[in-house]
C-alpha cells in the first residue's frame, strides 16, 4: 500500500507526516510493508525541508536530512492508494486538479476521525520551534489515530 500526503510546498506539514508514518508503520503488525510519500500542490521540486521541521523530528528522533521537495502531479499519483492532505482546500485542490481520485482522497484528520475545524492542520511556516513541535504533535496524534484504519485497509 502506498501513502502520499500533500501540504502546500512539501518543506514542512507533509514530509513530517512521511516521516512519523513511516516510524509507527515500521512498529505496526500489518503496515511494514507500506510505502509513505509526500509532495506539495506548489512545491518546488528539490527544496529541503525547512530548518523548523528538521528540527522538530530530530527532536522525535526521525530524520528529514535527506528531504527534497516534489510537486504533485500525475507521475506522484500513480499507483497511489490512498492521498492525506493536510487541509481541506488542499484536498479540494487535488480532487479538482486529478479527477477519479476522490474515493482516494481525504484530509488527514478526515481519514482520522475528526471533525469539522479539526480535520485541518496548520502551517508551520515561520513559526516558531514550538510551533512546529505543536504541529508534529498534533500530525502524530492523528496518525495514531487513523493506524487502525491503516491497517484495516492495508489487508
Amino acid at each position: 500500500m502506498r501513502v502520499l500526503f500533500v501540504c502546500h510546498g512539501n518543506t514542512c506539514r507533509s514530509p513530517m507526516a512521511e516521516v512519523i508514518l513511516a516510524d509507527l508503520a515500521s512498529r505496526e503488525p500489518g503496515l511494514e510493508h507500506l510505502r509513505v510519500e509526500s509532495a506539495g500542490l506548489d512545491a518546488g521540486d528539490g527544496e529541503r525541508a525547512s530548518k523548523g521541521a528538521v528540527q522538530a523530528m530530530v527532536a522525535r528522533r526521525l530524520d528529514l536530512g535527506g528531504h527534497e521537495s516534489r510537486r504533485l502531479g500525475p507521475d506522484v499519483l500513480a499507483g497511489v492508494d490512498l492521498v492525506l492532505a493536510m487541509t481541506t482546500a488542499y484536498r479540494k485542490a487535488v480532487e479538482k486538479k486529478f479527477r477519479g481520485l476522490e474515493a482516494r482522497v481525504f484530509t488527514l484528520g478526515e481519514y482520522a476521525g475528526a471533525a469539522g475545524a479539526n480535520v485541518d492542520v496548520s502551517d508551520p511556516i515561520g513559526g516558531s520551534a514550538d510551533v512546529y513541535r505543536a504541529c508534529a504533535a498534533r500530525i502524530e496524534d492523528l496518525l495514531r489515530r487513523a493506524l487502525p484504519r491503516l491497517v484495516e485497509e492495508a489487508r
